[in-house]
């Protein structure tokens, strides 16, 4: 991999300037314009950073990661890095072959747009506390390889990627993971792939119903799609379940609206519920039950939703009548809720006089 030797005095000219600071990133684009390129970029760089805030690899083509360039790239850089981000403008994404060993300096990997494969060395263990994956497709056994050697992890997340293969049984264990965030429809089968005895604090992204019989059997399965069971092993360390809506989330039809009843069963430990987005509203509509009183429940907030007085008010009418106690509820940027609306609101989820 070459530069020109403008790009090198670039580099060096900004490199001077933040001598004292470590570089947030340098993005590297390959450029197929004629011209000279004398410098070695790898013998370069390596020689002019050593440590990073954060290293940004961005690959506008398949073929400049192809096979294990990428790996040979960090492999030779051998850098000390805070935040790595390995990014693909492809529609087709990239492969991302790594050794466990390149990992050993990084802190926190992010991954966006590629097909992860498995690591070429698994011995070895990693100092990273953060693992993000986005826009990815990642198979159980893969995924239980790279998380093995991430015996630190703190914060997991699996955002709009899609886990494949699950057909094994065996579970990796995580055993400090305070966080974890993934698609709703995706966390049955990450929670049948991991185990996060200790997690604390649960995200999940609505975009739609379409992965719910993820809730109720394994693809395998010839069950009835709504045979509803309950196999899925939620934490009972979880005590913070947000719902997050995309803004394009589809609406909930009346029989996805009574479903939320059957995905709350499992999550009767929250004493905190947050809801966010212009749709989560709905989640509400069908709660709570004798069979899902959420008796747990000590804050429900909500923030950038529609959701009308009367759907609130139902529910907290129910919570309070089911469970003979209130609860705090917070309201930000909730567009039919007027400022008396979410006083009488308030007063009602504390079981006040208004009762």
């Amino acid at each position: 991999m070459k530069i020109s030797s403008s790009q090198k005095d670039r580099i060096n000219y900004y490199a001077q300037r933040l001598s004292k600071l470590s570089p947030l990133a340098y993005t590297y684009r390959h450029d197929f314009a004629e011209g000279s390129f004398p410098v070695d970029f790898i013998e370069f760089i390596r020689g002019t950073f050593t440590d990073y805030g954060t290293l940004e690899l961005l690959s506008p083509n398949v073929g400049m990661w192809r096979g294990t360039a990428l790996r040979r790239l960090l492999e030779n850089l051998s850098p000390n890095i805070d935040v790595l981000r390995i990014i693909a403008y492809s529609d087709h994404g990239i492969a991302t072959y790594l050794s466990a060993s390149i990992l050993q300096k990084i802190k926190q990997l992010e991954i966006d747009k590629a097909e992860v494969k498995s690591l070429d060395d698994s011995s070895v263990s990693s100092s990273i506390t953060s693992f993000y994956i986005r826009n990815a497709e990642m198979s159980h056994s893969c995924l239980r390889q790279w998380l093995k050697v991430m015996p630190g992890l703190k914060y997991l997340k699996f955002l709009s990627s899609s886990l494949v293969d699950c057909s094994s049984s065996d579970k990796a264990t995580l055993a400090l993971v305070e966080s974890l965030e993934c698609d709703l429809d995706q966390y049955p089968r990450l929670s049948r792939a991991i185990s996060t005895p200790n997690v604390n604090h649960l995200v999940l992204e609505y975009e739609s119903f379409s992965g719910y019989s993820y809730w109720v059997r394994d693809d395998d399965e010839d069950e009835d799609e709504d045979e509803e069971y309950d196999e899925i092993q939620t934490p009972e360390s979880i005590r913070s379940l947000t719902i997050r809506a995309h803004s394009d989330a589809e609406e909930l039809s009346a029989t996805n609206k009574e479903r939320c009843q059957f995905i709350f069963k499992h999550f009767e430990h929250i004493t905190c519920l947050k809801l966010d987005g212009k749709k989560v509203g709905a989640f509400l509509e069908h709660l709570p039950t004798t069979e899902v009183p959420l008796a747990n429940l000590q804050d429900l907030v909500i923030t950038n939703s529609d959701i009308k007085e009367s759907t609130l008010s139902s529910f907290l009418e129910g919570f309070v009548d089911i469970n003979d106690k209130g609860l705090t509820l917070v309201t930000e940027g909730c567009s039919n809720l007027e400022l008396d609306a979410i006083q009488r609101l308030q007063e009602l989820a504390l079981n006040s006089e208004i009762m």
